[in-house]
């Protein structure tokens, strides 16, 4: 980048390091400015994609999309987006990553996730603690 090109630059005496912060603040501030005249099209952007991140398949009780929340305690889990309508909630695995699938269980309708603990396999499974595929232990391993 210019920034890196300016810095070499200055460490082998050939420019002002003034000079180059001089630059360098102008450069940003031009970028602050951006920001600021964009800033309601970037909140809603940075919204949109944070929407789409947490897409988890569809409640069984109401139709309506299951999403990613935490909880004030800091815990994750999966809540109807149509709270307060909807009170369906599943707890998800606090540690390790979760992927999202499109699938509903065959067994209870509940969204599936492919969990990858923080040793181990990753496995496809339902998210519903109650659910006769959770119990029996019938996890796919990927």
């Amino acid at each position: 980048s210019r920034l890196e090109k300016e810095m070499e630059e200055v460490a082998a005496g050939k420019r002002d390091p003034r000079e180059v912060i001089e630059d360098s603040r102008l450069l940003l501030k031009k970028v602050v400015e951006r920001l600021k005249e964009n800033s309601e099209n970037v909140g809603e952007e940075i919204r949109k994609a944070l929407k789409e991140d947490i897409r988890a398949g569809r409640c069984p009780r109401c139709g309506a999309e299951m999403m990613e929340v935490r909880s004030k305690w800091g815990k994750r889990y999966l809540r109807c987006s149509n709270y307060p309508r909807c009170g369906k909630s599943y707890p998800l695995p606090q540690k390790g990553t979760v992927k999202y699938t499109t699938d509903s269980c065959p067994h209870c309708r509940a969204p599936m996730i492919i969990y990858k603990p923080p040793r181990g396999r990753e496995v496809r499974m339902c998210v519903n603690p109650s659910c006769p595929s959770v119990k029996e232990g019938k996890h796919e391993k990927k």
